[in-house]
This record gives structure tokens, C-alpha cells and sequence, in this order.
């Protein structure tokens, strides 16, 4: 995952293979999986590869001290560093749409199945003079419409 050979971690703290922002939070995070047996909390921790780019592994720590066969904390962790970039991309396209939305010239507006309207853009509102209920407003007249 990271790219070392088990000989090149032989005797290395994992916690001089992290980015150093990371660092107070992973000690808080390990002091705290010392406090208790079995299993913590996974933490989102960044940790160089062999070929000096960083990898963001989602890390758990499983405190098995008191077992007298193993005697020590096992640390599991799992890549996210891909699903990370393809979130990060994903926003970015979010934002744009939003931009685009917002601020066309033209009416845009979406409604769900039911033909009911479901968000329109700032040019909808000007042009019209509607402006978008409020969560509460909405909440409102749909219980009103489901009484009648």
C-alpha cells in the first residue's frame, strides 16, 4: 500500500511516516486507544509513500495489550486516497453546476416526479418575483395540503 518492503519498517515508529499536520491528532488518537481494550474509532491520517507523495489511509487501532498472545496494539488501515480525489473532483463539479445554476440569465428550475417545484435559480426569482419557501413554509403547507 505504501510501497516499503516489511525490512524497511523493521525498528520505524509509524508516527515518523505521517504528514506532520497529522501528527497531534494521531498521538491524541492512539493515546486514546490505550485507554481501553478492543477496536477504536477509525481516523483519517496522511502517511508517505516510499516514493515521497503522501496517501490518505483510514486507519483503526485495535488495543489487544491484554491479550497474553499478542500483547500489543494491531493497526489496520485501508487506501482512501483515491475515493478522497474522486470526492474532491466531485465537489468541484458540484460548485460549478451550482455557479452555473445561480447565476444564468435564464429561468432554470428543477421538480421532482410530481411535477412539483423543487428549486429555481436567483433569475427565476427576479423575473417572476416568487422567492423560495422556507423549509419551515414548506413543511407548513404540505401538512395543510395532506389535511384537507
Amino acid at each position: 500500500m505504501l510501497g516499503f518492503q516489511p525490512s524497511d519498517l523493521t525498528g520505524a515508529s509509524w508516527f515518523s511516516f505521517l504528514h506532520p499536520d497529522d501528527l497531534d491528532r494521531a498521538h491524541r488518537a492512539f493515546e486514546r486507544s490505550l485507554e481501553q481494550s478492543g477496536p477504536c474509532f477509525p481516523v483519517e491520517q496522511r502517511f508517505r509513500h516510499k516514493n515521497d507523495t503522501w496517501r490518505v489511509l483510514e486507519t483503526i487501532a485495535n488495543n489487544q495489550l491484554t491479550d497474553p498472545v499478542i500483547g500489543g496494539v494491531i493497526m489496520t488501515g485501508h487506501d482512501l486516497t483515491d475515493r478522497k480525489l474522486m470526492e474532491d473532483k466531485l465537489t468541484s463539479s458540484l460548485n460549478r453546476y451550482y455557479e452555473l445554476f445561480e447565476n444564468a440569465n435564464d429561468i432554470i428550475y428543477t421538480h421532482d416526479l410530481a411535477g412539483t417545484l423543487t428549486s429555481f435559480n436567483k433569475a427565476a426569482e427576479r423575473l417572476t418575483g416568487y422567492r423560495p419557501l422556507r423549509s419551515a413554509e414548506q413543511k407548513h403547507r404540505r401538512h395543510h395540503r395532506t389535511r384537507v
